[in-house]
């Protein structure tokens, strides 16, 4: 091959040889980088990172969302903001996009788009998410303001009463999937220019014969009053003013009708003066005894009922339709009773257990504070297994609940100014209730000193601070507690299930007596009791009390005093051939006989001044007069 043919042979290849050079070393230096003279929507992103190319997109799109479009329709010119139409750039997907350009089609395919993009970009699109519920809520804010002549889709309207048909018209409106390119377009252009947007005739959804049909449901609805009934008779009117101002139709598309709507707040109005009549309370269970029979029975309790005040349209909707014009009204069963009938029968108490009467004087402060604690023990449930705490039951007493100043003991001595003194005595009654009952004895504590009026060592004081009196009802039945009083006497009554089996007793003139109602079943809870003769019997002391008012060498007596001893108490309960005995004892105090004196008249005293004498003129006689000894009796109040 001579030197001619070699050249014309070695100059092509080394020109290929060098064009492909400089294609590899492209290649690879733009291999992490989009490729060269690549733009997206116009805006170049060549030699670009992926990171960097979202950036600038980024920003580009921001842009392109915060300006208005300009737009025509009907004639009419405005603007738009691209979020009015749901529209959101997607800078990511676009880069994407870029990036992948000239670089996954092949040799030769890479080949020829680099070669194309020598001299011409190569433009990506910018795709745009768009929210449809927005576009089409934007597209109809376009109707209202640029076009203004939407359908109408008919109506029913009330003259004088009278329901009149407005019948539907076609209108005007954009054509929201033509006009959707065309916003796009002019929303990735850097160039806005007027979109002018392709509108149609509007045709409503109903037709005629839908319009004449409302209308005559709507005369239907409004040729009476409509009735809303309870079962037990309570009702509801809506009369036909009330229909006639509550009247409105609406559009159902879906049916292709028009649909009568009553105002909901207005058929709330005409029921909320009435909710407290035609609602009901709910209603608590409850144990009712008969003393005579000594049986216990339950009256059941009730569900509350309250107005589904979110269903009275549909009532009254259904009424009318009705030949009695009449319908439910709509109720719902609202909470339940505090106290359950299932609680109560759960409980099974079926009769009285035991009953105890102490005996008092009438009409005093005292008898007025037993009356209230006893008030406050009626009707209290005692579960299996639970406590009665007197003073948790009744609260301090004070004042404010009534109780009035009397008798009681404090560190010893009687205070006849104690608020709500005196009801130890329905302490002591409700104690014997539950000595006899059968139940545990938790916490209680006799009085100091000894008052008849009280079984020996068989009895029970309170202070709301220190002193209770706790029970539990350790039986698998439940305890329904019964009070009762007169001015004279007081009774506590324990219910529940002994097997039939009823005890009572009481204390009358200083003697306690117990006898049994009912004998009960085998599996009865038997209880005896028995109380000692008084034991180490302690006369009181004297004391005497220094009273200048009192003449020398005489006495009054203020307090007569209480002789202390000793008392022994038993209780067996015998119960499914087992038997329990409890045994224990209570001293009670002496209290000392208490004498005013004059001062001089006590032990170490001062000496006593010389008695008055008195001189008379002869002939008569002087005479001296010696005072004799006397004095009155005082009586405490134990409480």
């Amino acid at each position: 091959m001579d030197r001619r043919t070699r050249l014309l042979i070695g100059i092509p290849a080394a020109l290929l040889l060098g064009f492909l050079a400089v294609y590899g070393i492209n290649r690879a230096l733009t291999s992490d980088v989009v490729g060269r003279n690549v733009t997206i929507a116009g805006v170049p992103v060549a030699g670009m990172t992926t990171e960097e190319a979202v950036a600038g997109l980024t920003f580009h799109g921001d842009l392109l969302v915060g300006t208005q479009i300009p737009v025509q329709a009907a004639g009419t010119l405005g603007e738009v903001s691209p979020l009015t139409l749901g529209f959101e750039p997607d800078p990511e997907a676009a880069v994407d996009t870029a990036f992948a350009v000239g670089k996954g089609e092949g040799f030769f395919g890479n080949l020829g788009s680099w070669l194309r993009r020598l001299s011409t970009p190569q433009e990506v699109p910018l795709p745009v998410d768009v929210d449809e519920d927005v576009y089409a809520a934007g597209i109809h804010f376009l109707d209202e303001h640029l076009v203004g002549d939407p359908a109408f889709p008919g109506d029913v309207v009330l003259e004088d009463g009278r329901p009149v048909a407005l019948y539907p018209e076609n209108g005007t409106a954009i054509v929201q999937d033509e006009a959707r390119p065309l916003l796009l377009e002019a929303f990735v252009s850097t160039s806005r220019a007027p979109v002018v947007l392709p509108t149609a005739d509007d045709v409503p959804v109903l037709d005629d014969a839908a319009v004449d049909a409302a209308v005559a449901e709507a005369s239907l609805l409004l040729e009476g009053p409509v009735t809303l009934g309870t079962e037990d008779g309570r009702e509801l009117v809506y009369y036909v003013a009330d229909l006639t101002a509550a009247f409105s139709v609406v559009v159902d598309e879906e049916a292709g009708a028009l649909i009568i709507d009553l105002d909901d707040g207005l058929l709330r109005a005409k029921v909320d003066p009435l909710i407290e009549t035609l609602s009901k309370a709910p209603v608590d269970a409850r144990i009712v005894t008969n003393r005579e029979t000594l049986q216990a029975t339950i009256i059941p309790g009730e569900n509350g009922t309250s107005v589904r005040t979110d269903e009275l349209e549909a009532a009254v909707l259904d009424a009318y339709h009705q030949p009695s014009r009449s319908a439910p009204l709509p109720l719902e069963v609202s909470a339940e009773p505090d106290v359950t009938t299932e609680y109560l029968e759960g409980l099974n108490i079926t009769h009285m257990v035991s009953k105890f009467t102490t005996y008092h004087g009438c009409c005093e402060n005292r008898v007025t504070n037993i009356h209230i604690i006893a008030e406050a023990s009626d009707d209290v449930i005692v579960p299996p297994g639970g406590t009665f705490d007197l003073n948790a039951v009744a609260g301090q007493r004070t004042e404010d609940k009534g109780y009035l100043p009397a008798g009681g003991i404090v560190g010893g001595e009687i205070d006849n100014e104690i608020i709500g003194g005196g009801i130890s005595q329905f302490t002591t009654t409700m104690y014997n209730a539950v000595f006899w009952g059968g139940y545990e004895d938790v916490d209680h504590k006799p009085h100091s000193y000894y008052f008849s009026r009280y079984p020996m060592g068989v009895e029970a004081t309170l202070d709301y601070f220190s002193v209770p009196l706790v029970w539990r009802n350790d039986d698998t039945d439940g305890v329904l507690v019964k009070t009762y009083y007169s001015e004279t006497a007081v009774t506590v009554e324990l219910w529940g299930n002994n097997d039939g089996r009823a005890i009572a007793g009481h204390h009358a003139d200083n003697t306690t007596s117990t006898w049994v109602l009912t004998e009960g079943g085998s599996d009865a809870r038997i209880v005896t009791g028995t109380i000692s003769e008084p034991t180490d019997p302690v006369e009181p002391a004297e004391e005497l009390i220094p009273n200048p008012e009192i003449e020398p060498g005489t006495r009054k007596r203020v307090d007569s005093g209480i002789a202390g001893f000793t008392v022994a108490i038993t209780r067996t309960i015998e119960e499914g051939g087992a038997s329990e005995t409890l045994n224990w004892t209570w001293r009670y105090r002496a209290k000392p006989v208490r004498y005013e004196v004059h001062p001089c008249d006590l032990p170490g005293g001062p000496a006593c001044p010389p008695p008055p004498t008195t001189t008379t003129l002869p002939p008569v006689a002087t005479t001296t007069t010696v005072p004799t000894e006397g004095g009155g009796e005082g009586e405490g109040d134990g409480g």
